[in-house]
């Protein structure tokens, strides 16, 4: 128990310290032309409604602190940034794959329902898309960013991985990786996620915040 109110303090303090903001950006480079969707996800108020908790062995993860606050934050409205500059290439396997027209058609309606803020909606046309098509990077990138969203960590972790290893040249995928992996307590795994981010952007600042919490919560279980 001990322990696990000091993580939590290093954490605030850290925090606090540097300001750490974490965005998590929700798509990947696009090659054919696609219906607007939010690029990064503010997680200011999602950060608010957190509780760290141990887990034993020293490791910890995070929770929404109660029912309320996950339905509200399911409820609430959704939050939109510009459109980040891509880094590095797009990999041969994009260049080659095209999803085909119904599972454009379906990641449209759930661009939309996303938009009115019917978020259940959303996830079902999202989670249709990557039926039709397993290799659609956007549809993946999505569902994951609705999954944060509604508190679903371990659910939006692997659609970020999916789409991450579909897209190795994704600094921001590999980012929103690196921050469900920090959430979920495997801090040596988002380390390692965000220094790739680094080797893609090295003038993302987040990622430097993420390393250092990341080495906090290391420090903390040993």
């Amino acid at each position: 128990m001990a322990t696990a109110i000091l993580f939590i303090s290093r954490i605030i303090e850290l925090s606090l310290l540097a300001g750490f903001s974490v965005p998590v950006f929700s798509q990947a480079p696009a090659i054919d032309p696609l219906p607007d969707t939010p690029h990064r996800l503010d997680l200011a108020e999602e950060k608010r409604r957190l509780r760290w908790e141990s887990v034993g062995g020293g490791a910890v993860r995070a929770e929404y602190k109660t029912t309320a606050d996950a339905a509200a934050l399911a409820n609430a409205e959704p939050v939109f940034a510009p459109r980040p500059e891509p880094s590095g290439a797009i990999s041969a396997q994009r260049l080659r794959h095209h999803p085909p027209k119904a599972a454009r058609k379906t990641f449209a309606r759930g661009v939309t329902a996303q938009r009115e803020g019917r978020r259940g909606e959303a996830i079902e046309q999202f989670n249709a898309a990557v039926s039709l098509d397993p290799l659609y990077v956007e549809a993946r990138a999505e569902l994951g960013v609705l999954y944060v969203r509604t508190g679903e960590i371990s659910k939006a972790l692997e659609q970020f991985e999916l789409a991450s290893e579909l897209e190795p040249n994704s600094s921001m995928l590999h980012f929103n990786r690196a921050w469900a992996l920090l959430v979920l307590g495997r801090a040596v795994e988002a380390e390692r996620e965000a220094r790739r981010v680094l080797a893609l952007k090295p003038e993302e600042a987040d990622a430097h915040r993420l390393i250092g919490l990341a080495l906090a919560a290391q420090a903390a279980g040993q």
